[in-house]
């Protein structure tokens, strides 16, 4: 972190402050950023496919005997052990889901869902 102490001892110059603001910019940000990344990238995912959205949800290690799946017509959650409590995460969808046609795979500490939207009925006219 910035030492807040001059260069030369005497009053903080302008140089002083760029030098300061430069060494906290790099501790805050830059050095966070690079300790975290791995935590952003195995972030869960939900991709719409068009005919159905596919979900990604890396479980931490959890065995998939200890992962909690729920759906309904508009919404997913997978709940499963984590490091420091219990992990939940809770997908909304725009169009209602086909809860009956749900399939779930796991693989090597990532669960893989897909589920397909409900289709409309097509009525007939007498």
């Amino acid at each position: 972190m910035a030492s807040g102490t001059p260069k030369r001892g005497g009053p903080l110059g302008i140089d002083d402050f760029k030098r300061t603001f430069d060494e906290l910019f790099e501790d805050l940000l830059i050095t966070r950023w690079r300790e975290n990344r791995r935590h952003t990238l195995d972030r869960a995912l939900m991709i719409d496919r068009g005919p159905h959205y596919e979900v990604k949800v890396p479980t931490a290690g959890a065995e998939p005997s200890a992962v909690a799946v729920e759906v309904s017509d508009w919404r997913l959650v997978v709940r499963f052990p984590g490091a420091s409590g219990e992990v939940e995460n809770t997908f909304d969808f725009k169009l209602p889901i086909e809860c009956e046609s749900v399939s779930a795979k796991w693989n090597s500490g990532v669960l893989w869902i897909v589920l397909p939207k409900k289709r409309g009925r097509r009525v007939t006219i007498e």
